[in-house]
């Protein structure tokens, strides 16, 4: 039965092709309506593919269009003579002829596209059979590849569909929108356990937000810590991608940092009853969240999204977070670094917008930072390429100041003090939020010291103005 179906003509419908180029040599200006459904690459009947290439192209120049002008056109383009000796005259005339009116070009151009999908999709399935049937390919790689070519035409021909909403339409989407966030039917971003994070950031549904520091910085203490928070006390279902610690690494700092416990004790196993009786009750807490772990070590961002589709479609999402963007693998590894972080950067946007949940990146700085003059992170030691804070939403750097101060005075002033600095909000402020770095347990928190709160006052008034 397979054979059958693989052998069998490609669904292709070349009247409807011929329909469209009759009704564009009628109305010119329907090449406009049928070019957001349609390309040149979707005719089955190549004369008809070539007719409507050169046919935008003469409208584009805003040339007049009828049968002599396009022969014409096809000549001196030198068409006419590398097409198939039967696209002549006559066969343009056919075209012509073959309609009314123009009225329907768009109806034709979807009965167009979809035969041109289902063509798309055999010889997928093709593709899939044969790599269902090499035994040196292994099962899972097959899998991934079979999905990621199937999403390759959906995005394909979601690229060529118009998403033109007039401004009336957008402005009553966003009255009702705040509307229902003052009467608190819905937050206005997602809420972690630190508020000052919340207010400033806002994780919002679609956004890039870039979580950036030197190595020990905290970065990833911080992103288990809103994990926590999110799944954990709010419920809201968190995706993770750990591609620098294994599952079992991630579990032991989340019990450290939730019962408070050392973490050298905790790999030691010196634990007192009292230790154990923590462990205990935070673990029965902490297994009731909605947190997913994926400690995957070669991950493409076509494989993270793979994940997430699923882990949507099943259980719900309302955060990722993935440890961390150099991890990535590149899909094509000859490319330049700094090309493969940037693709990978501009992906991780479309997961986002795709999904329509915030996805939190942790990600390297170089170490111009160390060379710095107040060795505070900014948007120029962004690791590996500039593309990063461009395809960003929100851009935050962890810096703790006591890493690096000499001073014995003046680094036990600082010790335990950590500052978030949102260097980037493309929807809100930038500013600085203050938060507490606890060493032993290695995790922050934002129950802050009067006095530590106020010396950022004056930071975050400039900020604003």
């Amino acid at each position: 039965m397979d054979a059958e179906i693989l052998d069998k003509m490609p669904p292709a419908d070349v009247d409807a092709e011929r329909q469209i180029i009759g009704s564009i040599f009628l109305l010119p200006d329907v090449i406009d309506d049928v070019s957001l459904v349609v390309s040149k690459a979707d005719f089955y009947d190549a004369r008809s593919g070539i007719m409507f290439e050169l046919l935008q192209q003469m409208h584009n120049d805003q040339r007049r269009i009828d049968v002599k002008l396009f022969i014409a056109a096809a000549k001196k383009a030198g068409v006419w003579e590398k097409i198939p000796a039967e696209l002549d005259a006559s066969h343009v005339a056919e075209c012509v002829q073959s309609v009314q009116t123009a009225a329907h070009a768009k109806y034709y151009a979807e009965l167009v596209r979809d035969a041109a999908i289902k063509r798309e999709l055999k010889h997928v399935g093709t593709m899939i059979v044969q790599a269902g049937q090499d035994e040196r390919v292994e099962a899972t790689d097959a899998m991934n590849r079979s999905e990621q070519m199937v999403l390759e035409i959906r995005d394909r021909r979601g690229a060529m569909t118009s998403n033109s909403v007039d401004v009336g339409t957008i402005l009553g989407d966003a009255m009702e929108t705040l509307d229902k966030r003052a009467s608190g039917q819905i937050k206005p971003g997602l809420e972690t356990t630190f508020p000052g994070l919340d207010e400033l950031i806002g994780f919002r549904g679609s956004e890039l937000i870039i979580l950036a520091a030197r190595p020990s910085m905290g970065k990833t203490a911080l992103a288990l810590n809103i994990a926590a928070g999110v799944a954990g006390y709010y419920q809201n279902p968190v995706m993770m991608f750990s591609l620098e610690m294994n599952s079992a690494s991630v579990g032991e700092r989340l019990l450290s940092s939730g019962a408070e416990i050392d973490g050298s004790r905790m790999r030691s196993g010196n634990l007192s009853l009292d230790d154990r009786r923590r462990l205990v009750e935070y673990c029965a807490d902490l297994s009731k969240a909605k947190l997913t772990i994926d400690d995957s070590f070669r991950m493409t961002v076509q494989d993270i999204a793979a994940v997430c589709r699923r882990h949507k479609r099943r259980h719900g999402l309302s955060l990722v977070i993935v440890d961390y963007l150099q991890l990535i693998q590149a899909e094509n590894p000859r490319d330049q670094r700094e090309q493969q972080v940037s693709r990978i950067s501009s992906r991780l946007k479309g997961v986002a917008r795709e999904l329509d949940v915030p996805v939190l990146c942790l990600c390297q700085l170089n170490r111009q930072v160390e060379s710095a003059k107040d060795n505070r992170p900014r948007l120029s030691h962004l690791r590996e390429s500039g593309a990063i804070e461009q395809d960003a939403d929100v851009v935050a750097f962890v810096h703790r100041p006591e890493y690096f101060m000499s001073d014995p005075k003046e680094k036990l002033e600082a010790r335990g003090k950590a500052e978030i600095y949102v260097e980037k909000n493309r929807n809100g402020r930038t500013g600085m939020v203050p938060l507490l770095w606890h060493d032993r347990i290695v995790t922050f928190s934002s129950a802050l010291p009067e006095n530590y709160e106020h010396s950022f006052d004056a930071y975050n008034e400039s900020a604003e103005v």
